[in-house]
């Protein structure tokens, strides 16, 4: 949910504060707003009636929307004067190191914006079997560098640039800078564990259809986890990265829209089994 104060509307809704959904990013098409920025924001009410956006909209920031400013005011567009502000984008290229970091597992280059509220990465790239990557039409800024694998959707590396774990230890990149165009990116082993247990209902015995457990990372907020909960409420997490999440469950509301959840924090040093969570329905 976005919240806007509404400089000026066009049609539809006139109040000057008003709130908007949309997406987190990545295939689900959510636009990326950011705290401070204006926009001019094409929006349309969703199947619950609330008002959406998405990046297959108009919607853009306020500056690269002013062609259509212009169709709307009826006037011609003027030159923009950049103020010595440069647009021009970068290629960040580098290495993986050790290459079998890379191959038949799904692994990506993610380049996160520092600052940036949403955990949706600004640029990806895939390191080809050598592990040479190349990210490309990066804007000015200041970014971390974040290599991620996957084994059948589970994340089992989680590293920043120049090879650590946390992101407190993490060296920040400046775009443009005198970054090298052969970056080192050192990815060290990770151990993984399973966590496992039960979600029960104590108003039902039956759960709903559709529940899931989630496990987000306390402090990294692009790493988390997602299982399907049998009818039984058993659940089972195959790989998980060590450190500190919420475990929350989750209920598709197109089946069921009236239920509450209480998060549980768990730390994962080794295996879990018996994690007791619990669904409340309403």
């Amino acid at each position: 949910m976005v919240s806007l104060e509404v400089l000026h509307s066009y049609r539809g809704d006139q109040r000057k504060l008003t709130r908007l959904s949309t997406g987190l990013g990545g295939g689900d098409c959510g636009f990326d707003f950011e705290v401070g920025k204006r926009y001019r924001v094409y929006a349309f009410k969703d199947e619950a009636g609330e008002l959406s956006t998405n990046i297959c909209s108009r919607t853009a920031l306020l500056e690269k929307s002013r062609r259509n400013s212009a169709y709307l005011h009826r006037r011609r567009v003027p030159p923009i004067a950049n103020n010595g502000v440069s647009t021009t984008t970068s290629k960040l290229c580098g290495r993986v190191f050790p290459t079998d970091a890379t191959g038949s597992v799904d692994s990506q280059i993610l380049l996160v914006r520092i600052g940036r509220k949403s955990p949706v990465p600004d640029s990806e790239a895939e390191p080809g079997s050598d592990g040479s990557f190349c990210v490309t039409d990066v804007n000015p800024g200041k970014y971390h560098l974040l290599f991620v694998n996957r084994i059948e959707e589970a994340l089992t590396s989680f590293v920043y640039f120049p090879g650590v774990t946390d992101l407190s230890e993490a060296t920040a990149i400046v775009i443009p800078g005198h970054t090298p165009s052969d970056l080192v990116f050192n990815i060290p082993a990770q151990a993984t564990f399973s966590v496992s247990g039960t979600v029960s209902n104590s108003d039902n015995p039956q759960l709903p259809a559709k529940v899931k457990v989630m496990l987000m990372s306390a402090s990294q907020p692009l790493l988390a986890y997602t299982a399907d909960a049998a009818t039984s409420g058993s659940f089972v997490f195959n790989q998980v990265l060590p450190g500190e999440y919420w475990a929350i469950v989750t209920v598709d509301p197109s089946v069921e829209s009236k239920w509450s959840t209480r998060k549980a924090g768990v730390e994962v040093v080794g295996n879990i089994i018996h994690l007791s969570l619990e669904l409340i329905t309403n």
